[in-house]
């Protein structure tokens, strides 16, 4: 009886202990996807010049939680890629990368992990961003050539990396850079920013995972210096990547409307217009008008009749 009474006594204090945890975990994951979200979009309507939001609304939950995604996935993908595609791994594939060629070896690999970017773009960015435009003439004959420039450029350092590290690892950049030239001018740009943003965000993210396992390096590391960076990156995403986002998904893009309105408004006569709608508050509306993608407009709520969300009627 002693034993039994004693087991439960020993079960009450771990699983009370268990439960403070869940709390203080799960305080602290809403507490840090409010903060990311509610900088995210302050940061976005701050390049829209609109001065408020309603800092209660579900977006802001919605906005931290893609942003998560979105950093949190590329970094998967950057530790997975260097785990697969390791030195180990290549060794035992029939490249034996010499002690002096290691660093020709990472940056090979550092520069491939552009691809990998590419491929997480095409799959998973449809997925935040909706659908990407076609290629423009010949683009997807020069993504195919860069990629098989990129086949050739492995299958040949299977035999030769030893030989000339230095020459694969350069030639390894210049296919990069010529892909990431004809990322940019011949497809939707959505897919280009996306492909860059997966590649720094995840050699940066794996970089500082690199350096928290080992214990030497972390003690010597001044954290403080990564703020700058990590600054740099919530405002690119909240300037650039955030605005398209679709508004389903917490995102800043904006939507498609009709406006009906019950007096006369500053961009128009009529009473009507095509509009982007951007954000509703408690006394009104945030829209782009017809013409201005830079400077959002603010409506009071009895200055619209009506609002008609989605594809604009063609007058």
């Amino acid at each position: 009886m002693e034993t039994s009474s004693e087991s439960q006594s020993e079960q009450k204090p771990s699983i009370q202990a268990r439960l403070e945890f869940g709390i203080k975990f799960s305080a602290l994951f809403f507490g840090l996807v409010y903060g990311l979200g509610f900088l995210i979009i302050a940061i976005h309507h701050s390049t829209l010049s609109i001065p408020e939001f309603d800092p209660l609304k579900p977006k802001i939950f919605t906005a931290g939680i893609v942003f998560s995604l979105l950093v949190g996935l590329p970094v998967l993908a950057a530790l997975r890629t260097f785990n697969i595609f390791g030195l180990r791994v290549v060794a035992s594939r029939g490249i034996q990368v010499q002690p002096e060629n290691e660093t020709s070896a990472k940056a090979m690999l550092v520069f491939f992990f552009w691809f990998v970017a590419f491929g997480f773009a095409v799959t998973a960015g449809p997925i935040f961003v909706g659908p990407f435009g076609e290629w423009k003439p010949w683009g997807f004959s020069y993504d195919v050539a860069c990629m098989a420039a990129l086949v050739a450029c492995i299958v040949l350092s299977r035999k030769y990396f030893n030989r000339l590290p230095e020459t694969f690892a350069f030639a390894t950049l210049l296919i990069v850079i010529a892909d990431a030239i004809v990322t940019f001018k011949f497809t939707d740009r959505k897919l280009f920013w996306i492909t860059v943003w997966t590649y720094f965000v995840g050699l940066g993210g794996a970089y500082c995972l690199h350096v928290l396992r080992d214990p030497n390096r972390r003690r010597k590391v001044e954290w403080e210096t990564l703020l700058p960076y990590i600054s740099l990156t919530m405002t690119l995403y909240g300037a650039g990547l955030y605005r398209y986002i679709p508004p389903h998904y917490g995102g800043g893009k904006p939507t498609p409307s009709v406006m009906y309105f019950a007096s006369r408004v500053p961009f128009t006569n009529a009473d009507s217009a095509n509009v982007q709608f951007l954000e509703e508050t408690s006394s009104g509306y945030y829209i782009l008008a017809p013409g201005d993608e830079k400077h959002a407009y603010f409506l009071r709520r009895e200055l619209v009749s009506a609002i008609h969300f989605g594809v604009p009627e063609t007058k």
